[in-house]
């Protein structure tokens, strides 16, 4: 049985249309998979769908407690009424509006000092 030429035709150009869709869905189906780790779109456009997180760690418990060792002295810092130094911050620029401060512009308190020692 022979079809017509233009039978023969439509379904020569339909099944290239079939191809080119199928390459189509096959390109939007991998880029539908590409989110902030397998891309170079930022994770800020993965949106609300993520991937779940794996849980927990794989590492096991020592058996020792955490923290420092027992008996070592820690070194923190300690306010102390006559300081070795007195180191004096003061602001050099308005932290409002930016602008530039000078000592004569000072009023009211005094800068502040830190009185710590070791």
């Amino acid at each position: 049985m022979t079809l017509p030429a233009e039978i023969a035709d439509l379904i020569a150009s339909q099944g290239a249309e079939i191809s080119a869709l199928r390459a189509e869905n096959a390109e939007l189906r991998r880029r539908l998979g590409l989110d902030g780790s397998n891309s170079s779109k930022p994770p800020s456009s993965d949106g609300l769908a993520k991937k779940p997180r794996i849980g927990g760690s794989l590492r096991g418990r020592s058996g020792k407690s955490s923290g420092g060792q027992k008996g070592h002295q820690g070194g923190a810092w300690q306010q102390v009424a006559d300081p070795d130094a007195v180191v004096r911050h003061e602001a050099c620029a308005c932290g409002h509006c930016g602008s530039f401060l000078d000592a004569k512009s000072a009023t009211g308190a005094p800068p502040a000092a830190t009185p710590w020692r070791r």
